[in-house]
């Protein structure tokens, strides 16, 4: 009884432009996939989800390059979105796998680097790329075109796949007979000492591969015929690879596809002598078998893997050689180059390059994608000879700029996320956790200069216990990570005082801010500044970065971005400033007087001693400058009048915060389970958004103890209740009215009060309860709290101030609107909702803002809200419209990699107007 294993290829190059004018072949790429999109892939994918949902037996793998996923998210998003639900109808029960390759189905599983490091870099970017679109990590492995030797999979196995699909040829040996291998079984990797390693190596059933991709789509093949060949072939597993059917819906071969597949699952389910299997089940059941080890030490795969089993024949010709070896030798100045010029770099490795340069007669066996879009071969070598040579001389120049007067920015904070350890060292994926705003604005800003190869360095707390907690070490282990791992660009400051804290507001903030302020002026600018002959650029983040330290930073004339993220402030006494030469800085510092001692006030002082000021919000600047909230102690007087002074010589600039990927909805994990973590649904801006949230509403409804409803209105407060800002005393005064005068709405809290004050919980735990179920309160759990957002209809709020604020953005990113105050940051995201079928030029609008501070502007907004709501619910297909717009457009519009782009700027204005690098 065979398993039979189906896998289809799903690639689409990026070709080079014929005349070398440009690139890349824009106009050419994106014609050829809207074109198969349309016709082909979305059809025939749509095809096979059916399939999966209609017959458990039923099972296929998906091996999609990561160009083809690049494309498909420029040119036709749909089908990332078709492929989502194909992958999600047989999640649960392994009917669908994806497996895993090189982002650019290239060949850099041969270039000559022992370490294989732009391979596993090419495949680090597409493991990324289908967890980013998918939610899964691949456990199996098709290398480009199946190639295959013992070098490779040693790799692969090292990095923790569990099987490896191959193409046979003639000297690939099995270790018991000496002789060729056969096909339909299941061998294991030959390791670096010659033994066997527990790693899975499936050959290609060539020739049964060949027949489906020749006969597929003819009146004369039916599935009763291959579930035959299929059976009569024995053996343990037949694998079937082959490229996806470019087969165009709406002709009668079409017809007769469909037709096949469906008979095909049919003789699946009547057959007891047929089992489909993934790869992956594969490798799972055969661990413990006695399975024959492959042996296949030829490095030189690319070259050709012999005509008697019509294996792929690369790089035959003298002229496909030399330029391949000409890319091969481009990395190391690619990999320096970085950015842009290391992103085209691997376009040119992409396989399909060579295969345009093959004769008419070897052209003909080319799979479908691989078809060549010049009318000739010597076209075809002038367009990769062309952008080899035009790309060779920019990474060239570029990396001689780069060498001379590198500027560095040295980020001074007190909280971060996760950090990347390109470009900051490995011992950076130590320093990581989840964390706040400001945290992934750090995180982002890290990554960001990292990838584009401006030097970045991070001076933060060294919060051991956090740090080892969240890297799931032990003190034993940390240690040693600590002591062996060179930390590069990454400076923790240490002390006891704060080693043993969760955060850096943790315990008494002013002696955590001393300590903190008095090592950076003492040591840490000193140190790195040295390395880059004295240069370097201050980015210094709220009032626990600010004092002291950009006190000292001004007087050695460093350029100084500091950040203001919120207007808080802390006086730090001058006693505990021991250390520092206050006598130096003394004219440059803000001091106050607190609780009748002396003080540095630490973010007036670095307001004064910055070069620029950034706010996040741009209202929210205009507040300060504009003397609002004069009546509340939320603006510190000095922070005020500091400000003031910047901004009248135009020295202050607004820079909005990004919002991370990890909170998209499709990056969430998803569980049906009503009782388990995780969304009932992921979805994305390209799914069905509707009844995604619909099965969220019904979780989240079942969690939160409200009454379950699949069509009541959700109104979401994400908030802490907090009643000097966020407003919660004033959803307090109406909410219980308002669901009663709202029969169709549903009112839920998942938040934590402030400090050690439970009053506000209390209250709110008390009006859940006498909802009768319309009404919900829990504290904040991440989980939760992401299911709310995917649940809500309106997520929404009643903030007096708010410096920037998120949960409008992060409601919109899962296809919710927003209602606000308009205050602050709410002010820059929220308008309100206008469409064409009100009567407008055009759709535009997320939400609702309402101006009065008071229970009569809340109610207000969240009625209009309501009316919004009532609206879409009758006309649910302009519902999806309108959510789908406001879902791109809150991507696109509060990106990281904008913020990132923004801060560069201000970066290189620093800089005298040079670029960093």
């Amino acid at each position: 009884m065979p398993l039979v294993t189906l896998c289809l290829r799903m690639h689409e190059p990026f070709r080079l432009a014929a005349d070398g004018a440009t690139f890349l072949w824009d106009e050419r790429n994106q014609a050829v996939f809207a074109h198969r999109a349309e016709r082909c892939y979305l059809p025939t994918v749509r095809l096979f989800t059916d399939l999966v949902k209609t017959h458990i037996d039923f099972k296929v793998c998906y091996c999609i390059s990561g160009t083809f996923l690049e494309q498909a998210e420029l040119y036709e998003p749909q089908v990332i979105g078709a492929l989502a639900d194909s992958f999600n109808a047989g999640r649960h029960t392994r009917q669908v796998e994806l497996l895993e390759q090189t982002y650019h189905h290239s060949l850099t599983s041969f270039f000559a680097d022992k370490e294989k490091t732009e391979f596993k870099q090419q495949v680090s970017l597409h493991r990324q790329k289908i967890h980013d679109f998918f939610g899964v990590r691949p456990t199996a492995f098709a290398n480009t075109d199946l190639l295959y030797n013992n070098e490779f999979a040693n790799v692969v196995a090292d990095m923790g796949y569990k099987a490896a699909l191959c193409e046979p040829c003639g000297k690939m040996i099995d270790g018991r007979t000496g002789e060729a291998i056969a096909t339909n079984r299941v061998f294991r990797a030959k390791g670096r000492h010659g033994r066997a390693r527990k790693f899975a190596v499936l050959p290609r059933n060539a020739v049964l591969s060949r027949e489906l991709v020749s006969r597929l789509g003819a009146p004369s093949f039916t599935a009763h015929e291959y579930a035959a060949r299929l059976h009569q072939s024995g053996g343990e597993v037949v694998l079937i690879v082959c490229d996806f059917p470019l087969i165009e819906t709406g002709t009668p071969a079409y017809e007769q596809m469909e037709a096949f597949w469906r008979g095909l699952r049919d003789e699946f389910a009547e057959h007891v002598d047929l089992m489909a299997a993934n790869p992956t089940e594969v490798a799972e059941w055969f661990q413990i078998t006695d399975c024959p080890m492959i042996d296949c030490p030829c490095p030189e795969c690319p070259c050709g893997t012999g005509a008697d089993v019509h294996g792929p024949t690369l790089l035959r010709s003298q002229a496909q050689r030399i330029l391949f070896r000409r890319v091969e030798g481009m990395e190391e100045q690619a990999t320096r180059a970085g950015g842009e010029l290391l992103r085209k770099f691997r376009y040119l490795t992409t396989s399909d390059h060579w295969r345009y340069l093959e004769t008419a007669d070897a052209a003909r066996t080319l799979p479908c994608e691989a078809v060549s879009p010049y009318d000739s071969p010597a076209t075809a070598a002038f367009a990769l000879t062309h952008a080899t040579d035009e790309l060779a001389f920019a990474i060239r120049n570029f990396n001689i700029r780069q060498t001379s007067d590198q500027t560095p920015v040295i980020i001074i904070t007190p909280e971060t996320a996760r950090l990347p350890s390109e470009g900051m060292g490995q011992f950076a994926r130590y320093v990581s956790g989840k964390s706040g705003g400001l945290g992934e604005v750090i995180s982002a800003l890290c990554m960001g200069l990292s990838e584009r190869r401006i030097p970045v360095h991070l001076i933060t707390m060294n919060l051991t216990r956090r740090f080892r907690e969240e890297a799931g070490l032990s003190e034993t282990e940390w240690i040693q990570k600590r002591h062996q791992l060179n930390p590069e660009n990454v400076h923790l400051v240490s002390s006891s005082i704060f080693e043993g804290y969760r955060s850096a507001y943790e315990g008494w903030p002013l002696a955590n801010a001393a300590e903190f302020q008095r090592q950076i002026v003492n040591t840490y600018i000193k140190e790195i500044r040295s390395k880059y002959e004295g240069r370097a650029i201050l980015h210094t983040n709220d009032w626990m970065a600010g004092g002291v330290a950009l006190a000292y930073a001004a007087l050695r004339r460093i350029p100084i971005l500091h950040t203001v993220h919120n207007t808080h402030t802390g006086h730090i006494p001058l006693e505990m400033l021991y250390g520092v030469n206050l006598q130096k800085l003394w004219d440059a510092l803000y001091v106050s007087i607190d609780q009748q001692k002396r003080c540095v006030d630490a973010h007036a002082t670095a307001i004064k001693n910055a070069t620029k000021v950034s706010y996040v919000g741009e209202k929210f600047l205009k507040e300060v400058v504009e003397d609002y909230f004069l009546d509340r102690p939320i603006i510190p007087w000095s922070v005020r009048e500091e400000t003031k002074i910047k901004f009248r010589n135009r020295c202050a600039c607004v820079i909005p915060n990004g919002i991370s990927p990890e909170v998209f909805p499709e990056n969430q994990p998803e569980n049906p389970d009503l009782d388990a973590p995780g969304l009932a649904k992921r979805y994305g801006p390209f799914d069905n958004i509707l009844a995604a949230k619909r099965l969220n509403l019904l979780k989240f409804q079942h969690k939160m103890g409200l009454k379950i409803d699949s069509e009541a209105l959700l109104l979401y407060w994400p908030s802490r209740l907090d009643p000097m800002q966020k407003g919660i005393e004033l959803l307090e005064e109406i909410a219980g009215g308002f669901v009663y005068q709202h029969p169709d709405v549903q009112i839920a809290v998942v938040a934590d009060p402030v400090g050690g004050d439970n009053t506000h919980a209390e209250i709110m735990g008390r009006i859940a309860c006498a909802s009768g179920g319309r009404i919900a309160y829990r504290r904040f759990d991440q989980d939760l709290s992401m299911l709310g957002y995917a649940a809500a209809a309106d997520v929404f709020g009643a903030s007096l101030y708010e410096p920037f604020g998120q949960i409008d953005v992060v409601g919109n990113i899962h296809g919710a609107t927003a209602t606000n105050r308009d205050t602050g940051g709410y002010s820059d995201k929220i308008t309100q909702l206008s469409l064409r079928a009100w009567g407008a030029p055009i759709d535009s609008g997320n939400g609702v803002l309402f101006r009065n501070y008071d229970t009569g502007g809340l109610w207000w907004g969240l009625s209009k809200a309501v009316d919004h709501l009532r609206y879409f619910k009758n006309r649910p297909r302009e519902w999806e419209k309108q959510m789908r717009r406001i879902m791109q457009h809150a991507r696109k519009t509060w990106s990281l990699d904008n913020m990132v782009a923004r801060y560069i700027t201000a970066y290189e204005e620093l800089n005298e107007g040079k670029p960093l690098v």
